[in-house]
């Protein structure tokens, strides 16, 4: 494969001007000196949406919490964007040194920096109420929902609500089966956050490259391999045009191949949630500092450090044991009797070994396989994994396992999520199913419940068919029941952890 060009990958072309085959991309122009770049504006656009607000309400460990310390997933995704940003511009300035194409000044230089905050921000957008545990609720739902056996045993199934007309393919079917947030953060971006047409947000295809982590359909899911992540997908059949701008325009028609920046974004992703899982977990007194710094975790961390120290000596960018020996010191020399001793601590732990990450990626990326990524050769490992990191790593992801992930809250809170999620589903999907179905009737409370979906996912599924209709709602009976089933979707996965149960709540006559 011709390797990939950094001027080609920072691609700031916007999908509107891509559908109208204008690569010129109406930039504003101006005899001010501007030193902002497209995805700086991508930024500044989607800082504002209703869809980054409701991170704020969205699970990341612990569901519905009133502890203002716990973090959410708008509180993580400030955070990976904080990362991201700062990786880009320490990468950024040594590909400056090594005089690579696309990092001559500081307005190119800029552009991986830039390109890496706003994706950071963005990364999670598409994960629906409850977390990766919504994500499960969903797929579980379509799987059996999909399944011709279910019917025989008086489930809900496809088969006695489908539209002979309009029938959903079994491509179309796997986006629900194998529903995945990454896909659904591209469909957000790309149409449902609706400003004037179509094309969503209208982001930089840049952007949206790097937040197609999977480049891949759900239909690939089945035929799984070594390659990365082929349990999951980066976008739906709805959006297979957005993955072929990015073929065209930016990967060398290469297929499957991320985007180089997109390795840096799930390293800060990874360096985020881990430390901050762990920290949370602390503070909501589910783990003790010295279930963390045992003397089997202490000697585990000593000889990790000892072999980073060596892999990484001739690179010679960070010295990984004196970062040690400065936590080591501030650790002994804490009083137990402080406030809040054991979460101090902890909040040590997590900037060392954050800072430890930190470098790891940027020495792996700029040194030990920036050429395989750059060919779109590295694809079965992601830039962590490695095993001295992953020795220490796996400790505390198995602590909070142990600790908060089986702790009696999380669990009744994710069958809180389960319930609500299913009931919701079981409504919502055959109501709208039913709106063109010859072999079932629909019931008053079902043409309710279609009224009740927001108008906005509505609008946007008929908008294609009827730009200038304000009659759109009549083409609702027209459409697919790929494209029904999708408002649905949209709708449910688009929710606030808060949002909804307190429907479902309401729906359900205050039961649960």
């Amino acid at each position: 494969m011709t390797k990939l060009n950094w001027e080609q990958l920072f691609f700031d072309v916007r999908i509107r001007d891509l559908n109208n085959n204008n690569n010129n991309n109406n930039k504003f122009s101006s005899n001010i000196v501007d030193i902002q770049n497209e995805f700086d504006r991508d930024y500044a656009r989607i800082i504002y949406s209703s869809s980054v607000r409701r991170l704020q309400d969205k699970t990341q460990v612990f569901p519905l919490q009133q502890n203002d310390f716990i973090r959410t997933r708008l509180t993580h995704s400030l955070e990976v964007s904080s990362l991201s940003e700062s990786m880009g511009w320490q990468i950024a300035q040594i590909l400056h040194t090594r005089n690579v194409e696309g990092f001559e000044d500081l307005k190119k230089l800029k552009r991986l920096p830039s390109l890496l905050k706003v994706s950071g921000l963005l990364h999670d957008l598409g994960n629906p109420p409850f977390g990766h545990f919504g994500e499960y609720v969903i797929k579980n739902w379509f799987s059996n929902f999909f399944n011709e056996d279910s019917k025989e045993n008086n489930k809900l199934n496809y088969s006695t609500l489908k539209s002979e007309e309009n029938m959903i393919t079994e491509d179309e079917k796997c986006d629900f089966k194998y529903f995945d947030g990454n896909a659904q953060g591209i469909r957000i971006l790309s149409r449902l956050q609706l400003l004037n047409d179509e094309f969503g947000a209208n982001l930089t295809l840049a952007t949206l490259a790097t937040l197609m982590k999977y480049p891949w359909s759900s239909s690939n899911v089945k035929c799984k391999d070594e390659n990365i992540g082929k349990e999951k997908f980066g976008y739906m059949c709805s959006e297979k045009t957005i993955n072929q701008f990015i073929l065209e325009n930016m990967m060398n028609n290469k297929e499957e191949v991320r985007h180089p920046a997109t390795f840096i974004l799930e390293a800060a992703d990874d360096i985020a949630y881990i430390m901050a899982d762990l920290e949370d977990s602390v503070k909501k007194r589910l783990i003790t500092w010295n279930d963390i710094y045992s003397e089997e975790f202490k000697s585990v961390i000593e000889n990790s450090i000892s072999e980073l120290a060596k892999r990484f000596d001739k690179i010679d960018r960070f010295n990984y044991q004196k970062r040690f020996d400065t936590f080591s010191n501030t650790i002994n020399k804490l009083s137990k009797d402080i406030p809040d001793y054991d979460l101090i601590c902890s909040q040590n732990l997590k900037s060392f070994l954050q800072s430890i990450m930190i470098y790891v990626v940027i020495d792996r990326f700029t040194d030990e396989v920036y050429d395989q990524i750059m060919s779109g050769n590295f694809k079965n490992e992601a830039l962590l994994n490695i095993e001295p990191l992953e020795n220490i790593l796996k400790h505390i992801k198995d602590l909070i396992f142990k600790k908060a992930f089986s702790s009696a809250e999380v669990l009744e809170l994710e069958l809180v999520g389960d319930t609500v999620i299913t009931k919701l589903l079981d409504l919502f999907i055959p109501a709208i199913l039913k709106i063109s179905c010859k072999n079932s009737t629909k019931t008053k409370k079902e043409e309710k419940l279609v009224r009740l979906i927001s108008d906005n996912f509505l609008y946007v599924q008929c908008l294609p068919k009827s730009l200038n209709d304000k009659d759109w709602r009549l083409r609702i009976k027209e459409l697919t029941d790929y494209e029904k089933i999708q408002i649905v979707v949209d709708y449910i996965s688009g929710m606030t952890d808060s949002y909804a149960v307190s429907l479902h709540k309401k729906l359900m006559n205050g039961r649960m």
